[in-house]
């Protein structure tokens, strides 16, 4: 049992570190059923030729 624990955790670190960047672009869209435009954020894998920049770095979530 142990044994399989750490393989999955392993596994899941892996993965993780593995990831590829991503890509996000804020933008606003309108919500008709609130009746006002909304800010929303769409995440992408990202590609090379973007530029870099820190989001939502704070105590909770490491940008």
């Amino acid at each position: 049992m142990k044994l399989t624990l750490t393989s999955l955790t392993l596994a899941a670190v892996a993965s993780g570190a593995a990831a590829d960047d991503a890509g996000l672009t804020l933008t606003e869209m309108y919500m008709p059923h609130h009746d006002r435009a909304a800010r929303v954020a769409i995440w992408y894998p990202g590609r090379d030729g973007g530029s870099l920049s820190l989001y939502a770095n704070n105590p909770v979530f490491e940008g």
